[in-house]
C-alpha cells in the first residue's frame, strides 16, 4: 500500500487492536464491576467508580495517576443498581452518586481527605436511578436523576445540595417515565440546571430547563425512538451540545449529536452500531461527549462488540476504534464514560467486559499510549457513512470515507422508508472518499434510510426529510 494512503487511512479509519500495551491506547485492567463513570481530577488523575449489581453487592472506586496502577478503596456494600456517576471538585474531591436499592433513595458518596462520607438524599419515591452528577466551584452539589414510574414515581428530579447533607429535590415535569435510559445534567452560565432525558412514552429526547424556579420541556430530537443515553455538554459560548442513541431495530441504530444555538437545534448523525442491547441488563449510557475550547466535539460509544471514539464536526469526522471484539467471545458491557485532560487535551476512557453470567465483569480504563508508527498501524477495510444536512428540506450527500472495495469495485447505495420500503438504488463506483447526491427532494416528509453495502459489509445512516 502507498505510504501515502497508508497514512490517510491512518488518520481518518478505525483501527483496529484489542487492549494492546503501547500502541494508541494504554489498557488498565482496574477490577471486578459493571457499569463503570470516569471523571478525572487535578494533574489529570483517574477517578474511577464503578459497582456490582447484586444483593451482596458493592460501590467502589479506583484511583489511578497517570502512567500508574489502580488504588482501588471500598465505598459502600449492599444491594444497589446503576449505572451510577462520579465528578470531582476543584480542590480535587470526588462525588460518587448512586442508587442504593436498600433504602430506596439515592446517595452521594464524598471523598475528602482520603476518607469516604456517605449523604443519603431523602426524598419520597424510589429516587436515584440513571443519575448525573457535577459540582460546582462553590461545593454545591446536583444530581439528575429518575423516580421511575414502574414505582409509582414522578420521573426526572433534580436534587442539590451539599456535604452537610442539606438536599432540595424537584421533579423537572417530565412525564413519569422509566429507568434504563439515562440522564444528564449540566448547570448553565446562568446558573440554572439544564437536564436531557429519553421520554419513553413519547419516545423523543427531552430537556428540561430551569428559569426563575420553573421548569420547562422542549424536545430536541423526534425523529422515531430517539434519544437514548443523553450525554449533555457545554461549549465555552454556553451553548448546549448533546450526543444520544437513536434506535432502528431491536439491535441496531445510530448515534447522533446535536447542538444548539439560540433555539435551534442543528442535529447531525454520527456512526451506526449493530450489536446493541437495551433493555435493564443491556446497555445503559453508551455514549459520551465532551466540547473542547476549539468548539470540536469529542464522543466515545459502544455497542456488545466495539468501543469506538469519534471527533470533530458533523460531515468531518475522525473515527477510531478503541476496542473491536468481534471476532471474539468476549461480550461489550455498553456503558461507556469518558473525560479530558485540560493539560493536554488527551481523551481518557472507561468501559467494561461481561462475565458468562452477565452479573459481573471487568472494568477496563484506556489512557493514551506511545505513538505508533505508520508501519506498525493495522489497517482495517471499513468505511463511514454521513449523510447531510439533516435534517433537509432538499437532496443530501451521503459522505463516506474509508476503504470501499469489492470484486467488482463497486458498492450499492440503497435509501429506505421507515416501513423498510426501498425508495432509491443505485450502484456506484468504489473510492477511497466519496461525496454523492442524492435526489430526495421529491419524498414526503420524513425519516429515510441510506444503507451503503459493499460484500458482506453494510453501513446505514438514518437522515431526516422536514418540509417547510
Amino acid at each position: 500500500m502507498p505510504t501515502l494512503l497508508r497514512l490517510i487511512l491512518f488518520v481518518t479509519l478505525s483501527l483496529a487492536h484489542a487492549r494492546v500495551a503501547g500502541a494508541q491506547w494504554d489498557f488498565v485492567r482496574v477490577d471486578d464491576g459493571t457499569k463503570p463513570a470516569l471523571a478525572l481530577g487535578p494533574d489529570c488523575i483517574a477517578e474511577v467508580s464503578y459497582m456490582l449489581e447484586r444483593n451482596d453487592g458493592y460501590v467502589r472506586h479506583a484511583r489511578i495517576p497517570p502512567g500508574g496502577l489502580p488504588s482501588i478503596a471500598p465505598v459502600a456494600e449492599g444491594y444497589f443498581y446503576g449505572p451510577l456517576d462520579v465528578a470531582t471538585s476543584a480542590s480535587g474531591d470526588v462525588y460518587i452518586n448512586y442508587h442504593d436499592h436498600d433504602v430506596e433513595d439515592q446517595m452521594v458518596a464524598v471523598r475528602s481527605d482520603n476518607a469516604w462520607t456517605l449523604l443519603r438524599v431523602m426524598d419520597a419515591g424510589h429516587d436515584g436511578w440513571d443519575n448525573s452528577i457535577l459540582v460546582t466551584d462553590d461545593d454545591v452539589i446536583h444530581t439528575s436523576s429518575v423516580d421511575p414510574s414502574g414505582f409509582g414515581g414522578r420521573g426526572v428530579e433534580y436534587a442539590r445540595g451539599n456535604a452537610s447533607g442539606v438536599w432540595n429535590v424537584e421533579a423537572v415535569g417530565s412525564p413519569s417515565i422509566m429507568y434504563a435510559n439515562a440522564t444528564s445534567l449540566v448547570i448553565k452560565p446562568d446558573g440554572e440546571p439544564a437536564i436531557a432525558y429519553f421520554n419513553d412514552i413519547a419516545r423523543d429526547l427531552e430537556l428540561a430547563e430551569r428559569s426563575g424556579g420553573l421548569w420547562s420541556i422542549s424536545v430536541v430530537d423526534s425523529t422515531g425512538s430517539v434519544g437514548r443515553f443523553p450525554s449533555l455538554a457545554l461549549d465555552a459560548a454556553g451553548d448546549l451540545h448533546v450526543a444520544y442513541y437513536q434506535a432502528l431495530s431491536p439491535d441496531a441504530g445510530v448515534i447522533r449529536y446535536a447542538k444548539r444555538t439560540g433555539s435551534a437545534w442543528a442535529i447531525a448523525d454520527v456512526d451506526t452500531l449493530n450489536d446493541v442491547r437495551l433493555g435493564m441488563s443491556g446497555a445503559r449510557r453508551n455514549v459520551a461527549l465532551e466540547i473542547d475550547p476549539d468548539n470540536t466535539a469529542h464522543l466515545v460509544y459502544g455497542d456488545r462488540s466495539v468501543v469506538r471514539y469519534a471527533h470533530g464536526t458533523p460531515g468531518m469526522w475522525t473515527y477510531q476504534a478503541v476496542v473491536d471484539e468481534a471476532d471474539n467471545p468476549i461480550v461489550l458491557g455498553q456503558q461507556v464514560d469518558m473525560a479530558r485532560c485540560p493539560d493536554d487535551g488527551s481523551v481518557h476512557i472507561v468501559y467494561y467486559e461481561l462475565d458468562a453470567s452477565g452479573l459481573s465483569g471487568t472494568i477496563w480504563y484506556a489512557r493514551p499510549g506511545a505513538p505508533v508508527g505508520i508501519e506498525d498501524v493495522p489497517i482495517t477495510s471499513a468505511f463511514r457513512v454521513t449523510v447531510y444536512p439533516n435534517p433537509s428540506p432538499g437532496d443530501v450527500t451521503l459522505h463516506v470515507a474509508g476503504e470501499i472495495t469489492s470484486r467488482d469495485g463497486a458498492f450499492t447505495v440503497t435509501v429506505v422508508d421507515v416501513l423498510g420500503r426501498s425508495i432509491l438504488s443505485q450502484t456506484v463506483q468504489a473510492s477511497n472518499v466519496l461525496d454523492l447526491r442524492i435526489p430526495v427532494s421529491g419524498l414526503a416528509s420524513g425519516v429515510y434510510m441510506v444503507q451503503v453495502q459493499t460484500g458482506d459489509r453494510k453501513h446505514a445512516s438514518s437522515f431526516v426529510v422536514a418540509r417547510r
